[in-house]
């Protein structure tokens, strides 16, 4: 069998792409460093040329698979000899721009993406540690709009909205425990979620009878995931009532931006001593890998104050393994090798 690796680069929307690297056998199994280049060759930025350098190493100094752990260093770098091109104002050919946001997908813990710290201009990286070998990696670039698109795009993003809120020409409705319902258009939201676009591609009885039945998120909420839908904003995306659910409804329907947008932007900042144990739990029930990494950060660096809360208690009792977690990472890795229990 020929051991080969490939790169897959699409532009999903005007500025954000999609590099996909999948990876050969000797990938898969064996420790090393791993470099590929890749062209963004059409699109936007499609004068950019990157290089991807995946390191995979023992975490523990060993060089066994048997219960050791991995860490992983991925750095993305534009090539040297290619130079960002200035584009004059005047000019009809699109303006190269600088990479705004590098994320990579988690593979274990899916739809919760991993950002790359900016360490240089065109220079990017990460490390992670993780029992378990990869076979492909995923990384997203967001160039942002082209400055001298953003008048055209306001005003378009301005039609799809007045459709919307006015309720014109809508072909799909939504109804709600509470009695109301929500028109919408079936190819644009076909267009921003993948599970909307295979609901009603799928011969669904939702998509012959253009009638969808919400019980499980309120119809707020869910105007709110439609509001972004169309305008790539949701005005009550701060309210504290609002970002959870909000969250929950990203996820549901495969609006990863959004759904990054709830816990980077919103739910990250607000964790507090009020708040931090029942984040946790909350983002430990739902998947929430950034968040509740944050929150568990936030909690060791103040047990000494939460341990004396009613909430520790609960935790305690509900969930041991979180109070085991934490008291674990206070006190730091063993300085002998522990035996894991076994049904021996």
């Amino acid at each position: 069998m020929t051991d080969t690796s490939s790169i897959k680069v699409q532009e999903v929307r005007n500025g954000l792409y999609r590099i996909h690297w999948i990876f050969s056998e000797v990938m898969k199994k064996e420790l090393g460093e791993y470099k590929e280049a890749f062209h963004l060759s059409s699109g936007t930025q499609s004068h950019q040329i990157y290089t991807i350098n995946y390191h995979i190493k023992s975490a523990n100094g060993k060089d066994s698979k048997q219960g050791g752990k991995y860490e992983y260093s991925i750095t993305v770098a534009e090539k040297s000899e290619c130079q960002p091109i200035s584009r004059d104002a005047s000019s009809s050919n699109p303006k190269i721009l600088d990479c705004a946001y590098l994320f990579m997908d988690n593979k274990f813990a899916h739809g919760n993406e991993i950002p790359l710290n900016k360490i240089t201009a065109g220079k990017w990286m990460m490390k992670c540690v993780h029992p378990t070998y990869r076979e492909h990696l995923t990384l997203w670039m967001d160039f942002g709009a082209d400055p001298h698109l953003n008048e055209n795009v306001m005003d378009v993003m301005k039609g799809l909205s007045e459709m919307f809120h006015k309720q014109i020409l809508c072909d799909i409705q939504f109804e709600f425990n509470d009695g109301q319902t929500i028109g919408a258009h079936v190819s644009i939201l076909s267009a921003r979620s993948p599970v909307f676009s295979a609901m009603f591609q799928s011969g669904m009885v939702e998509s012959q009878t253009r009638r969808v039945i919400i019980t499980d998120i309120s119809t707020e909420v869910f105007r709110q995931l439609l509001i972004y839908l169309y305008t790539g904003y949701a005005p009550k995306l701060e309210e504290e009532s609002m970002t959870p659910p909000l969250l929950e409804a990203a996820e549901k329907y495969g609006v990863e931006i959004l759904k990054n947008q709830c816990c980077t932007d919103v739910l990250q900042k607000r964790v507090s001593l009020d708040n931090s144990i029942n984040l946790l739990v909350w983002s430990h029930m739902h998947s929430i890998t950034k968040l509740f990494e944050a929150t568990m950060e936030f909690i060791v660096r103040n047990l000494r104050d939460l341990c004396y809360q009613p909430q520790w208690k609960k935790l305690a009792t509900d969930f041991p393994d979180l109070c085991v977690m934490a008291t674990q990472r206070i006190a730091g890795p063993p300085t002998v090798t522990i035996e894991s229990d076994s049904d021996d």
